[in-house]
């Protein structure tokens, strides 16, 4: 499964790739903590549904260590949301 982060204002959104197919996508918010950047709350819609649900912040870590990510950039900076992403899955 691949994993493509889309780092924007606000919540990240997330999609969720099985070969050529998005089989879903969600809203990542992260917030910062003593230990860096945590997710605070996920909310994750399958393709073809129109409603969220909210999933525990547990499971997303281990779907975003074990699958491939991609990030993408709209702005080059250090700074901002794509440094926060970056750092946070690093770990």
């Amino acid at each position: 499964m691949s994993i493509i982060v889309n780092p924007r204002r606000g919540p990240y959104r997330l999609y969720f790739y099985d070969g050529r197919r998005v089989t879903g996508s969600g809203d990542l918010e992260l917030s910062k903590t003593g230990k860096g950047c945590r997710p605070k709350e996920f909310r994750y819609r399958d393709a073809g549904r129109r409603q969220p649900r909210r999933v525990p912040t547990k499971e997303l870590i281990r779907e975003l260590r074990g699958g491939r990510k991609s990030i993408l950039r709209v702005r080059m900076r250090r700074s901002g949301p794509c440094a926060r992403i970056c750092r946070f899955l690093s770990r």
